[in-house]
C-alpha cells in the first residue's frame, strides 16, 4: 500500500514537469509582441525537461494561431532563434552528495509577417496558418 502511494505521488509530481504550452507563467511558455500591424514576435520558454524541437514546434503553432486571430491565413518567417535560455535562469539541483547539476531551457523566437492571402513569388517557405495550427496540435494532442 505504501509503495503504491509513493508510484502514484511520483507520477503525478512527473506529470507536472513535460513543457506545457499556454501563455507565460512561472514555468515558462510563451509571448507575443506585436511590432507593427502585420509583423509579430513570438517567443517561447521551455522548462528544463523540455526538448528544444517541441519548443520550435510549438513557437510555430502560436505563430500560426496568431495569423489566425488577426484575420489573415498565410504567414513567412522574418527571423527564427533557437537555443538554451538563461532568462529565466536555468534549473539548478544540488543533490545530497554535493554536486550541483545545471538543467538548460530551450528557447525560441519567431518573427513573422502575416498575410490575408498567399503572397506570390516569394522565395521562402509561405505557411498556411491553419494547416500549421492543425498539424502541429494534432502530432503533441492538443485539442481546442
Amino acid at each position: 500500500m505504501k509503495k503504491s502511494f509513493y508510484v502514484f505521488f511520483l507520477a503525478v509530481l512527473m506529470s507536472g514537469c513535460a513543457t506545457g504550452y499556454q501563455w507565460q507563467d512561472l514555468t515558462g511558455r510563451y509571448s507575443e509582441i506585436k511590432l507593427q500591424e502585420d509583423i509579430f514576435k513570438v517567443i517561447f520558454l521551455g522548462n528544463a525537461y523540455g526538448r528544444p524541437r517541441k519548443a520550435e514546434d510549438l513557437t510555430l503553432l502560436r505563430c500560426a494561431e496568431l495569423v489566425l486571430e488577426n484575420k489573415c491565413r498565410y504567414f513567412i518567417l522574418i527571423d527564427e532563434k533557437s537555443g538554451i535560455t538563461s532568462t529565466p535562469p536555468p534549473v539548478v539541483v544540488t543533490r545530497s552528495d554535493g554536486k550541483k547539476y545545471t538543467y538548460p531551457k530551450p528557447s525560441t523566437s519567431n518573427t513573422i509577417k502575416c498575410f490575408r492571402e498567399k503572397p506570390r513569388n516569394f522565395p521562402g517557405a509561405v505557411y498556411d496558418a491553419e494547416q500549421v495550427r492543425n498539424n502541429i496540435r494534432s502530432k503533441y494532442g492538443l485539442n481546442k
